[in-house]
C-alpha cells in the first residue's frame, strides 16, 4: 500500500471528479429558449456568458449580450427554471464520474488519507449521488 505524506486531499467537483458541463449546457439552453426568441447556443453562449458564474449573474450577462433589459423578475424566472431543470436531470439521469479520479480517491482512502469534495455548486450532493460516488 502506498504511503502519502499528507493527511487529507481536497477535490473539486466539476471537471475533476465529474463531467457536468453537458448537463448544465443543455439545461441552460432549454431554460433560455423558453424565454428568448433567439436560441441559446449551448457552445458559444454557455462558455461566454454562464459557465462558472452564479446563475443570476449568468442570466444577466446573457440577457445584456442580447440587448435585453435584465429585470429582476426575468432573471429570477430564467435562473429558477434552469435550477429546476438541473434538479430534474440529476434525479432522473446520471452524471459521468471520471474513473481515474474516482480510483485516486479510493486509493487515498484505502491508505488512510482523508478526502473531501469542495464545490461552489448548490448541486454538489445531488451531483455526487447522480454520479454514484456519494459517500
Amino acid at each position: 500500500m502506498p504511503h502519502f505524506d499528507y493527511d487529507a486531499v481536497l477535490f473539486d467537483l466539476d471537471g475533476v471528479l465529474t463531467s457536468t458541463t453537458p448537463l448544465h449546457a443543455a439545461c441552460w439552453k432549454q431554460a433560455f429558449d423558453e424565454f428568448l426568441t433567439e436560441p441559446f447556443d449551448a457552445e458559444r453562449d454557455y462558455l461566454a456568458y454562464v459557465d462558472g458564474k452564479p446563475r443570476h449573474e449568468g442570466v444577466r450577462d446573457l440577457l445584456l449580450s442580447r440587448g435585453i433589459e435584465p429585470t429582476p423578475e426575468l432573471v429570477s424566472a430564467i435562473a429558477d427554471r434552469k435550477q429546476a431543470l438541473v434538479a430534474h436531470a440529476l434525479e432522473t439521469g446520471g452524471v459521468d464520474a471520471f474513473p481515474g479520479s474516482v480510483r485516486w480517491v479510493e486509493q487515498l482512502r484505502d491508505a488512510g488519507v482523508g478526502t473531501a469534495v469542495v464545490s461552489a455548486s448548490a448541486n454538489c450532493t445531488a451531483v455526487l449521488r447522480a454520479a454514484g460516488i456519494e459517500r
